[in-house]
């Protein structure tokens, strides 16, 4: 139920005896204007820059109708507001508005003592009041300094995804609804600014009893994608690159360490391109013979042997491709402001970008997936560079880039998840996304962060796929899994096998275990040949497939009541208020805490553990609530789980059996 309740000066709007909406003369609930914006900048990929802005604010105001769950505003000419209540959540949407405008800012009353969660951003604080948020997919293209939008919070720590949507301590969920550049800005104390670069299409606004309440309420908002397979427990997931004798090679190291694998990923399907950093894969959609000659049979074999193989694809094309003079010839591909197709160097390559939104380029891009990756028998793909669309670029239909260039990730996604759909293959190929934005969660199969380099930087490395882990749960976009940068700076061997295991040590602790094979390694025989390695590996593979009913589980319960696999530890103990600043450990499910360790050359790490009986997975000692200091060999990485979980009895099995089954 709908009240307004109206003031000398304003009005507020009530939910079900929850005030949700504050309106007076002095702050005005909105405001909307004009503004002109530059695309040219030093980088295409950053957002335009403002100029000429004008706001007016709706301060007058009249209510037209209202009714048990509807009330419609009108604020003095400049727009309508229309208010609809639906399971307890404020729907709000704009019309009779100027079309021309182009500027929009809604403001929502806060406190000090309320802290905000979400906006799928990866800071290195989950908690956002005191920042302001720059929402623009594709950060990992800024520049050092960001002129846009007063100064906003530099977006360069985003690692790939922004989501206009947060919940806060108070059980309050918001989601903006539009694909325009977004600001959103949390530094204010008793006030919230939502800002945005068109009218938006909706603003949903609720409030639950609890944070884990508001989670499930903003995940269901989102619409999870389906549950996933149940093979994609059965072991680890390796990248491999090479060529068909590559994999043989690999899989047989693998077979003679005992590792569990259930899928290889294998990313130069289409060819290779030396680089001084490396090998790039080529992007050219159709599949090299010569590195992988009958390869459909390949794959049959392997899925005989409970070996699944998935590939990789995204919108774009090297220029010297074999499918580029076709996607150009038939007026596909995105364009610049002189009409010819808009291309982009990369390092030693070039390539241009599909324009997902010319509907015949968004047919044929489907028509390559169904061909070279579902027909081949592949169970999935990365889809990968949602993200990638500049400013300055011109669309089909003449339509600036800039006001669809996040919702071009959603765009990616439909045409990925309709070639499954089309292919009749719903309940077994699945696909998984680093960019996204609203619409995104409703369709890709997983969404995995990957930092910039492989390194130790809070930044740009390893520490920073927690955050961003715990913003995306927040954001109701739980399914997750760390990823892998394309390069590393660990220049040393022995450094980077080190990383490389602790970030084997996260992976076995989330939804999915994925490895790829570093683009470091330029020669043969490459980074499986180190036995310690290889090892570490095999011993973490059987104990994360020894929890495939645990991962389930938790899958399940994503489904069913919105809780992401990972999740902030401080959702299932509110009342520990100190937990709230906790952004280097995580749960995994109700039952498993995981503080990994982020820092070079440690053997000692911190763990802060809630109040309740946790129980340490690699020597079954108990501890109560606190913050201790426990040992955390390489391959041993500080996990507790709870002493009263009905996992219990496979956790401590996952002790005494897993060195066993890798044959060390």
């Amino acid at each position: 139920m709908i009240n307004l309740e109206a003031q000398d000066d304003g009005f507020s709007v009530v939910v079900n005896g929850r005030k949700l909406l504050c309106h007076n003369y002095r702050r005005p609930l909105l405001e909307m204007g004009k503004a002109g914006h530059i695309t040219k900048r030093k980088s295409g990929f950053l957002p335009p820059k403002e100029h000429g802005k004008t706001m007016t604010k709706a301060r007058e105001w009249k209510l037209l109708a209202s009714k048990e769950d509807f009330l419609d505003i009108d604020f003095a000419g400049l727009c309508r507001m229309i208010l609809k209540e639906q399971d307890g959540a404020l729907q709000i949407s704009f019309s009779r508005y100027d079309s021309t405008l182009n500027r929009f800012l809604f403001r929502l009353a806060s406190s000090k003592e309320e802290a905000v969660f979400g906006c799928a951003y990866s800071s290195q604080k989950p908690k956002l009041k005191g920042q302001r948020l720059i929402l623009w997919n594709g950060s990992h293209y800024s520049e050092k300094k960001h002129l846009s939008m007063k100064a906003a919070s530099h977006p360069k720590a985003s690692l790939y995804r922004s989501k206009p949507a947060f919940v806060t301590s108070t059980g309050r969920f918001v989601k903006l609804q539009t694909d325009a550049y977004c600001v959103f800005d949390f530094k204010k104390t008793k006030s919230i600014l939502l800002c945005s670069w068109a009218i938006p299409e909706e603003i949903i606004i609720g409030y639950e009893l609890d944070m884990a309440a508001a989670i499930r309420a903003q995940s269901f908002l989102s619409k999870p994608a389906t549950r996933l397979p149940d093979w994609v427990w059965d072991g680890a997931w390796l990248g491999v690159k090479g060529g068909m004798k590559a994999i043989n090679d690999t899989l047989e190291t693998m077979n003679k360490s005992g590792a569990r694998v259930s899928a290889i990923i294998i990313e130069d399907l289409y060819g290779n391109l030396a680089t001084a950093k490396g090998m790039l894969c080529r992007w050219d959609w159709r599949l090299n013979s010569e590195l992988y000659p009958n390869l459909a049979d390949k794959i049959a074999g392997l899925k005989r042997k409970g070996i699944r193989v998935f590939g990789y694809i995204n919108h774009c094309l090297d220029i010297d491709s074999r499918l580029y003079p076709e996607a150009s010839g038939l007026g596909f591909m995105v364009k610049n402001e002189a009409g010819s197709d808009y291309i982009i160097q990369n390092g030693a390559a070039s390539f241009a970008l599909l324009d997902l939104f010319n509907p015949d380029a968004f047919s044929w891009i489907k028509r390559i997936i169904k061909k070279e990756l579902l027909d081949s028998g592949m169970s999935g793909w990365i889809a990968d560079m949602g993200d990638i669309l500049p400013t300055g670029a011109v669309l089909h239909g003449c339509i600036d880039s800039s006001m669809l260039h996040n919702g071009y990730a959603d765009r990616w996604a439909l045409a990925n998840r309709e070639a499954i759909i089309e292919a009749g293959k719903e309940k077994e190929a699945i696909f998984l996304m680093a960019s996204g934005w609203t619409r995104a969660s409703s369709l890709a199969s997983s969404f995995f962060s990957k930092p910039r380099e492989e390194n130790w930087n809070k930044k740009t490395g390893l520490p920073g796929l927690i955050p961003a882990a715990i913003s995306m749960g927040f954001s109701g976009d739980g399914l997750w899994l760390p990823g892998m940068a394309a390069y590393s700076r660990l220049a040393k061997k022995t450094k980077y096998k080190e990383y490389l295991i602790r970030r084997m040590e996260l992976s076995a602790f989330s939804p999915i275990f994925m490895i790829n094979e570093s683009m470091r390694i330029k020669k043969s025989p490459g980074q499986w040949s180190d036995q310690e390695l290889t090892g570490h590996f095999a011993r973490l593979s059987h104990i994360w497939a020894d929890m495939a009913t645990y991962h389930a589980e938790t899958m399940d319960a994503y489904i069913k009541d919105g809780l992401p696999p990972i999740r902030h530890c401080w959702i299932h103990y509110e009342e520990e208020r100190q937990l709230m600043s906790l952004d280097q450990q995580y749960m995994y499910g109700r039952d498993i805490l995981v503080a990994p360790v982020l820092e070079q050359g440690k053997e000692l790490a911190k763990a802060v553990l809630p109040n309740d009986s946790w129980v340490h997975l690699w020597t079954s000692r108990t501890f109560g609530a606190g913050e201790l200091l426990i040992e955390a060999p390489l391959g041993y990485p500080p996990v507790f789980y709870r002493a009263c979980s009905e996992w219990a009895g496979l956790f401590e099995g996952l002790r005494r059996s897993a060195r066993q089954k890798a044959r060390l």
